[in-house]
C-alpha cells in the first residue's frame, strides 16, 4: 500500500501532478468512501465534500488508462424522503419541482454560490418540500445523481453501495471493536449517559430500530461489489417511471471502460431525462 497526500476539499483533490500521473497509469480499481458524515453541518460544507469532492474524483477516474472497477459508498438513508414504510428500490429517485426534474449540478452550484446563511435557509425550504430530515442525506442524495451521470457520459464502470449505520466490527481484532466515536457509536454512548433528555428523542421510542451493520461486513460487501463490476457480472438495474411519477435511474450499474473515456468533456456531466440508464 502506497499512501499519497490528498484532500477532498482542495482543487484537484490536492494531489500532486506526479501522483496524478502515477494513478492514471497504475490504478485499476477505485473505492470512494470519503465523506463528511455530520448530519447537521452547513449545506455548503457538505456539498463541497460529498458532491464536489466526489465529482473531482470521478473526473480524475475518467482519465485512468486501466480502470476496470469503481465503487461509490453512499448511504441507505439517501431516500429518507420517501413515504414511511414505502419500498425503496435499488434505484436513484430524482427530485422534482412540480413536474420538472431538478438539475443536480445547477442546484449544487447555486447553493455553493450563496452566503452560508442564505444557502442554509434555502436548503431548509427545499428539505421541507422534499421531506429530507437533514443536510447530510440531501447531499448524498444529490451526489448519487452525479455518479449516475458519470456512468452514462464517461462510461465509468461503477456501482453504488448503500450501507446503513456502520458499527463496530464483528470479528478481527475482536467482536465489538471500534476505533472512534463516529456515527451511532457516539450516539449510543450519549444515550447510555442520559444525554438525550427529551422524551421525544427518537432513541426513546420503542418502535424505532437502529439499523446497524458491522464495519467488516460493509468492507466485504464493497470488495465483492468492486470485484463483480470488474468481472462484468454485476447486472444493470434498469427501471422505468414509478407509479407516483418519479423518474428512477439506476443504483447498481456496470460496464467495461469505453474508448471515449478521456475526461475531456466531463467537468460537468450532461443531464438527460431518459427513463432508464443502461
Amino acid at each position: 500500500v502506497v499512501p499519497i497526500a490528498g484532500n477532498m476539499l482542495a482543487t484537484d483533490l490536492g494531489i500532486s501532478l506526479e501522483d496524478r500521473r502515477r494513478l492514471q497509469r497504475e490504478v485499476d480499481t477505485v473505492i470512494h468512501c470519503a465523506a463528511d458524515i455530520r448530519l447537521e453541518a452547513g449545506i455548503k460544507e457538505l456539498l463541497q465534500a460529498n458532491y464536489e469532492g466526489t465529482r473531482q474524483l470521478l473526473r480524475l477516474c475518467c482519465s485512468f488508462s486501466n480502470l476496470a472497477s469503481s465503487v461509490h459508498v453512499s448511504s441507505a438513508y439517501v431516500d429518507m424522503n420517501a413515504t414511511k414504510c414505502s419500498l425503496v428500490k435499488e434505484a436513484i429517485y430524482p427530485l422534482q419541482y412540480g413536474d420538472k426534474l431538478i438539475d443536480d449540478y445547477e442546484l449544487v452550484q447555486e447553493l455553493l454560490s450563496l452566503p452560508s446563511h442564505t444557502a442554509n435557509s434555502r436548503t431548509e425550504g427545499l428539505m421541507k418540500g422534499w421531506n429530507f430530515p437533514n443536510n447530510y442525506t440531501l447531499s448524498k442524495h444529490l451526489t448519487e445523481y452525479m455518479v449516475a451521470d458519470y456512468h452514462r457520459n464517461c462510461k465509468l464502470p461503477i456501482c453504488i453501495v448503500r450501507p446503513t449505520l456502520i458499527s463496530s466490527v464483528a470479528r478481527d481484532p475482536y467482536p465489538g471493536y471500534t476505533g472512534n466515536y463516529a456515527g451511532h457509536v457516539g450516539a449510543t454512548l450519549a444515550f447510555m449517559a442520559g444525554l438525550f433528555s427529551s422524551a421525544d428523542a427518537s432513541n426513546y421510542k420503542g418502535g424505532n430500530v437502529w439499523d446497524v451493520i458491522p464495519a467488516d461486513v460493509v468492507v466485504a460487501d464493497i470488495l465483492a461489489a468492486a470485484a463483480a463490476v470488474g468481472a462484468g457480472i454485476a447486472s444493470s438495474c434498469i427501471v422505468t417511471k414509478t407509479e407516483d411519477g418519479r423518474l428512477p435511474g439506476t443504483s447498481y450499474t456496470s460496464s467495461k471502460p469505453g474508448s471515449s473515456r478521456n475526461g475531456s468533456n466531463h467537468g460537468r456531466p450532461g443531464r438527460t431525462s431518459n427513463t432508464t440508464i443502461s
